[in-house]
């Protein structure tokens, strides 16, 4: 204990969630899509968000044979995972070219369900 209290305790408590200007926010607190020119070029998931334990995972917007997205790259912020989505956006366009349409598109500002 310091002095001014259980830091843990502190940190427990805050309702922290990340963000950045890159990444849109589809499920609070929990994944975010990359879509800088109004087309998603990949997924961000933070799959157990603990003050200690942040960790980013990057996926595909297309799908696997399986219906899940594929996973690319983990980081340690949100910041560096949506800035690895823009710079590899060659990339991450190919990779979801080899895949299955993903059911998800951007309109409107926000990732929606396709109508096809």
């Amino acid at each position: 204990m310091n002095k001014v209290g259980d830091y843990t305790a502190l940190m427990a408590s805050i309702d922290f969630v990340p963000s950045d200007p890159f990444a849109i926010v589809h499920i609070h607190k929990k994944t975010w899509c990359v879509a800088p020119h109004g087309k998603i070029l990949g997924w961000i998931k933070w799959d157990d968000p603990k003050p200690f334990d942040r960790r980013f995972h990057v996926y595909s917007h297309g799908l696997d044979d399986g219906g899940r997205r594929v996973w690319v790259k983990s980081f340690e912020t949100i910041g560096s995972a949506a800035t690895f989505v823009r710079q590899h956006a060659a990339e991450m366009a190919k990779l979801t070219a080899r895949l299955q349409p993903d059911h998800l598109e951007f309109v409107d500002g926000v990732p929606r369900r396709g109508t096809t």
